[in-house]
C-alpha cells in the first residue's frame, strides 16, 4: 500500500509540473460582475493572437508567422494590428520586434512594414493613431565614437549603445513609409564637456536626455534607456513613452 501510494503522489506531482509548463490559452480564474468586455493577448510563445471573451471562450484567432513583437491592437474595423519577432541577429533583446503586420477579420495578411537591420529594431511596443498611421519604438545602435562625441563619458560606454527613437509609419499599399520621427539622440543633456552644443546643468533641463545616466539598479551602459511603451493623446497632441530604465514617463 505505501509502495502504490508513493508512486500515485509521483505520477501526480510530474502530471502537475507538464501541465504547468505547456502553454495555455485556457481561462485561470473568472469573477463575475468585473468590467465586461473581451480579452486580445499574443502568448509569447505562439505564433498565434487570440480574442477571448471575459469567460474565457474563444470569439476568434488569427495565425501569423513570426511570435510577438510584444504589442497586438483590434481595430475598429475588426482588424488585427501586430508587430512580430522578426528574429534580428543583431539585437538580443526580449523585446525584440522588427516586423510589423495588419491582418483583416478572417486573417488574411493585408499589410506588413519591416524596421529590422543592423542597426535598428522595432521593439515592445506599437500604436494606432487616428489618422491611420503607426507609431512604433525602434532601437538604434550609436558606436562608442558617436557616443562620446556627444558627451557620454567613456567610462561609461561600451563598444556599442542603444539609442531609441519614436516613428511614425504611413501604411502605403502592401508597405509604407516613415513620414515622421523623434530621436533620443537629438535631445541629450550633459555637465560633462562644455565645449560641446549639448553642454547644461541636467538638473535645469528635464525635457532632455542626461546622457551619462545610467540605472544602478539595472547597471545596463549599452541599453540605458530601454523605453518599451508609447501611446498618443489625440485630445493634446501628445505622445508619450516610458523608460524602463530611467523610471520615467
Amino acid at each position: 500500500m505505501k509502495t502504490y501510494l508513493l508512486q500515485l503522489i509521483i505520477i501526480v506531482a510530474i502530471s502537475g509540473s507538464a501541465l504547468q509548463a505547456q502553454p495555455t490559452v485556457g481561462l485561470l480564474k473568472y469573477e463575475p460582475g468585473q468590467q465586461n468586455g473581451y480579452v486580445l493577448f499574443a502568448p509569447m510563445s505562439s505564433t498565434s493572437t487570440f480574442l477571448i471573451s471575459k469567460e474565457g471562450r474563444k470569439v476568434k484567432s488569427w495565425q501569423s508567422a513570426y511570435k510577438p513583437g510584444k504589442s497586438a491592437y483590434l481595430l475598429p474595423d475588426g482588424s488585427l494590428l501586430r508587430s512580430g519577432n522578426f528574429g534580428n541577429k543583431y539585437f538580443r533583446s526580449p523585446g525584440n520586434g522588427g516586423i510589423i503586420e495588419r491582418f483583416d477579420w478572417d486573417g488574411k495578411l493585408t499589410w506588413n512594414y519591416q524596421l529590422s537591420d543592423s542597426i535598428q529594431c522595432q521593439h515592445h511596443d506599437i500604436r494606432p493613431l487616428p489618422n491611420g498611421n503607426i507609431l512604433a519604438v525602434v532601437c538604434e545602435v550609436k558606436s562608442r565614437e558617436q557616443a562620446i562625441r556627444v558627451g557620454r563619458l567613456p567610462e561609461r560606454t561600451d563598444k556599442i549603445v542603444y539609442s531609441e527613437k519614436i516613428v511614425e509609419i504611413k501604411p502605403e499599399g502592401k508597405s509604407g513609409k516613415i513620414v515622421w520621427e523623434w530621436k533620443v539622440w537629438d535631445h541629450l543633456v550633459q555637465e560633462n564637456d562644455p565645449s560641446l552644443t549639448n553642454y547644461g546643468k541636467v538638473s535645469e533641463h528635464p525635457e532632455l536626455v542626461h546622457v551619462n545616466f545610467i540605472n544602478p539598479a539595472s547597471g545596463d551602459e549599452i541599453d540605458w534607456l530601454h523605453i518599451n511603451s508609447v501611446a498618443y493623446n489625440p485630445e493634446l497632441d501628445q505622445i508619450i513613452v516610458s523608460s524602463y530604465n530611467f523610471n520615467e514617463i
